[in-house]
């Protein structure tokens, strides 16, 4: 999974340069400003990921990361400085890619979520990893409880 997860962040920093997105494979973006992906409005952004939860059988909670110290491991903060900037200049809260890629073992659908001061991401496949929690479409409970929190993560 440590590799999925490289390979994800990878495909997201590279998908800020706009000739990269579409050999990524982005599906599609919050930004209406990128013109090279399918802009998908922030009020249906909540609708797709739960589609992504009742089509496949495991999650992975990757959420709850500082931005800067994450671009700092990865050394990308001066990369990712003149979207941040942009970002707050729009008055965007939250920048949002959605990214397929197949590590090797099967396809994984990811969100990036870029804040201000957070990094999330959340991934969806068919095929079980360490880490991975298994998505319950059909018990009404958990997937109750699991759109309160991807709410409070898109919002």
């Amino acid at each position: 999974m440590k590799k999925s997860i490289l390979i994800l962040c990878l495909v997201f920093f590279c998908s800020l340069k706009s000739s990269d997105v579409v050999g990524q494979q982005l599906l599609w973006t919050s930004s209406s400003e990128i013109k090279e992906a399918t802009y998908l409005p922030n009020d249906r952004i909540k609708e797709k990921v739960m589609e992504y939860y009742d089509n496949n059988k495991y999650f992975f909670d990757k959420t709850g990361y500082d931005i800067n110290y994450f671009l700092k491991i990865f050394k990308l903060d001066s990369k990712i400085g003149s979207y941040k900037k942009k970002m707050k200049e729009r008055n965007i809260k939250k920048l949002i890619f959605c990214v397929k890629t197949n590590p090797g073992d099967g396809s994984v659908i990811s969100l990036l979520i870029l804040g201000d001061k957070t990094f999330d991401m959340i991934s969806f496949s068919e095929v079980i990893s360490s880490g991975s929690q298994r998505t319950e479409p059909e018990d009404i409970k958990t997937r109750t409880k699991f759109e309160k929190w991807i709410n409070d993560i898109l919002n």
